[in-house]
């Protein structure tokens, strides 16, 4: 089975991540960093596939427009995947 995040975590305990989103469907890579800024949906599908659920979603207020929205997770190991 593969190593999950979400075993690493203590009964209750939570994982944030922090992210830039891109506004359409595909994740864009920046040459000029290699930095990869992902869809919104590629987020939820990746903390579904590490066993993680979201407990809360918040996307940054008073960002300037020019930039790629910023989101914020609280997640959770998912209850399928407790006692792995």
């Amino acid at each position: 089975s593969p190593p999950y995040p979400s075993a690493a975590l203590r009964p209750g305990g939570c994982i944030v991540v922090k992210e830039n989103v891109t506004s359409h469907g595909e994740a864009e890579f920046d040459s000029a960093d290699s930095s990869v800024t992902r869809p919104f949906a590629l987020f939820k599908e990746i903390f579904s596939r590490a066993g993680l659920d979201v407990v809360k979603e918040q996307k940054q207020a008073k960002f300037p427009a020019e930039l790629f929205p910023v989101y914020m997770w609280a997640l959770r190991q998912s209850d399928r995947d407790r006692g792995r």
